[in-house]
């Protein structure tokens, strides 16, 4: 029989409090030691443990993607939330930083990407999508993206439903209720135009996870992240916060909670509104942002006969050596990787602006065109100018067929861009390319789970579970910075079985 008992010995809680911060990141402070002790004995007790160290031994020797995990997240982060929750700084959103921002779109390019980071049960978002309908009446001429992610898979599933009871319009006018809402059966159902602009997806804020095309964190214009920060410890904040930073696009907004500990990123400064303060994205000014200075004379380089060896290693060219007879050849060959070469020297280096003269003229070299432009479409979607990246991600795949990461990162940009279809084609050809690509598969994953395509989603995350089975854990992705295979195998998992 299960243990009546409802309270943990000082060295239970100790090593409880210590898995839940080690395996999800939860911060478990004295004031919360209560509510951890009634959700472990109740987990206990639904599954027949006898004491707190045979479930200790249980959930220690499960994956993270196991349902006993889920259900224990699921009861450690319930979230208390409503429609318009501290209307005052919502109202600052609205009218200090959405409004001014969709002006100055609307006459630039009328798109807009908002991340509601911790969104619980989905009140947050849909109450910024229901302000962006009411500054945007015409919503069909912009792309709107509102990205909602949560580490609590029930919460997230009541988001989906979008199906609310009276408790959650305790801080909405019956107006605001009345135009969004159909009443049903003692609930609210969300009206599809309203609930169509909001895409949910999980999301650990504690895995370094993003910013990456993945899971869309990137080029985002606002996040808003608030009473989130109180479930994690210092340290994990920061590291949050940094990542907040690498996910806005230049300007980009930072909102975080009241009761949220205030943010100690130098690179982020703030502005105060009606005794609200609001965080954005400071970025240097662009010729300081490198670690060279721009004036530095071109470096050459150096022993390109050598050069060549390491180069075949990333392109699909060879370079032997000719018969006497093809001398001119040789060196036509040698001179357009020597642009190549230099260019992904100074884009290592951080000096993004020279590498995109070396690419530039590389491009204009037959032997070597559909690298450069694929460099040169890389740097311009690292830097958020969408636009570019398409067009020049799209002459690189023109000149060669049969460049798959130039088709991955076109695919990248179609789904930053919000065009789906396109970015379906773009990854279809990938794995076409190349059967054991467990990133096109991933993203194909991605984009059907979002178009409720649950079939299709499955199928595709299925697939990169088996192709990463066998993958070194701990190995980088390639073009994708600090995601290794066995991130990307988990985070399969997770979408397989949610």
């Amino acid at each position: 029989m299960p243990n009546a008992k409802t309270e943990l010995s000082r060295e239970d809680y100790s090593d409880f409090r210590d898995f839940v911060n080690n395996r999800v990141g939860l911060h478990i402070t004295s004031t919360k030691k209560e509510h951890l002790e009634h959700c472990l004995f109740e987990r206990m007790s639904d599954l027949g443990h006898s004491s707190p160290r045979d479930y200790l031994k249980f959930i220690r020797d499960i994956p993270q993607s196991h349902s006993e995990m889920k259900e224990l997240v699921n009861l450690l982060t319930v979230g208390e939330t409503y429609f318009f929750r501290d209307y005052n700084q919502l109202n600052v959103v609205k009218e200090k930083i959405l409004k001014p921002l969709i002006e100055k779109r609307n006459i630039t390019k009328r798109r807009l990407k908002i991340w509601s980071a911790g969104c619980a049960s989905g009140e947050e978002p849909y109450s910024l999508a229901m302000i962006i309908k009411d500054l945007i009446p015409y919503l069909n001429f912009w792309n709107v993206d509102i990205l909602a992610t949560d580490i609590n898979h029930h919460s997230l599933e009541k988001a989906k439903a979008a199906n609310y009871n009276n408790w959650s319009f305790r801080n909405t006018s019956e107006r605001i209720r009345d135009k969004y809402f159909f009443a049903e059966d003692r609930q609210y159902r969300l009206i599809d135009e309203i609930k169509k602009m909001v895409t949910f997806n999980y999301l650990n804020l504690v895995d370094p996870c993003y910013p990456s095309y993945f899971n869309n964190t990137t080029d985002v214009d606002l996040i808003i992240c608030r009473n989130v920060a109180i479930y994690f410890n210092r340290k994990t904040t920061r590291s949050i916060v940094e990542r907040f930073y690498e996910c806005l696009n230049d300007k980009g907004w930072l909102v975080m909670g009241a009761s949220d500990p205030y943010v100690t990123d130098s690179r982020f400064k703030s502005k105060e509104f009606s005794g609200l303060y609001i965080y954005y994205k400071s970025v240097k000014p662009a010729e300081t942002r490198f670690k060279k200075p721009l004036s530095q004379p071109k470096k050459p380089v150096k022993n390109i006969e050598k050069q060549t060896a390491k180069l075949s290693a990333i392109m699909p060219l060879k370079f032997e050596r000719p018969e006497d007879g093809d001398q001119k050849m040789w060196d036509r060959k040698t001179k357009s990787a020597a642009y190549y070469l230099s260019g992904m020297e100074y884009f290592h280096a951080g000096e993004f602006k020279k590498a995109l003269d070396e690419f530039h003229l590389g491009f204009k070299k037959n032997k070597i065109a559909a690298k450069c432009a694929y460099m040169i479409a890389k740097i311009k979607a690292n830097g958020g100018d969408l636009a570019e990246a398409k067009k020049w991600a799209k002459k690189a795949v023109a000149l060669d067929k049969l460049l798959l990461e130039g088709y991955f990162l076109l695919s990248m940009v179609y789904q930053s861009l919000g065009q789906d279809q396109p970015a379906i084609d773009s990854l279809k050809k990938t794995v076409y390319l190349d059967r054991n690509f467990a990133e096109g598969y991933f993203c194909l994953g991605v984009i059907y789970k979002k178009q409720s395509k649950n079939r299709l989603a499955a199928k595709a995350f299925h697939n990169v579970k088996i192709l990463l089975k066998d993958k070194p854990a701990v190995k980088d992705i390639p073009e994708l910075k600090g995601i290794s295979y066995s991130k990307l195998l988990k985070c399969a998992e997770e979408n397989l079985y949610s």
